[in-house]
């Protein structure tokens, strides 16, 4: 099945962490906030070394502006890495 055009060109870009970065934050944080009980607790092992955190409960009690900033400091360098391999950065949604 073929691509549409549009989905292929924003796959050679790096979105506008300026615009995008706080849904997503939000998002992740929201997401977290809802698989983070006891029994869930291998879904979120990647988020807990992420955020250097011994359990769930404790994953879950990070306050979002905590949350927020590891997740920037994490994704930031990537994305500096990314541009330096020459991906085009600042891609942002343009309705058609």
């Amino acid at each position: 099945m073929p691509t549409p055009k549009r989905s292929t060109r924003k796959g050679d870009q790096l979105p506008d962490i300026s615009l995008y970065f706080g849904t997503f934050a939000h998002l992740q944080y929201e997401a977290v906030q809802a698989v983070a009980r006891p029994n869930h607790a291998r879904l979120l092992e990647d988020y807990a070394l992420l955020y250097k955190q011994d359990s769930v409960t404790a994953l879950r009690s990070l306050p979002f502006a905590h949350f927020r900033q590891i997740l920037f400091d994490t994704i930031t360098p990537q994305v500096q890495i990314a541009r330096n391999m020459g991906f085009a950065a600042n891609w942002s949604y343009r309705a058609s």
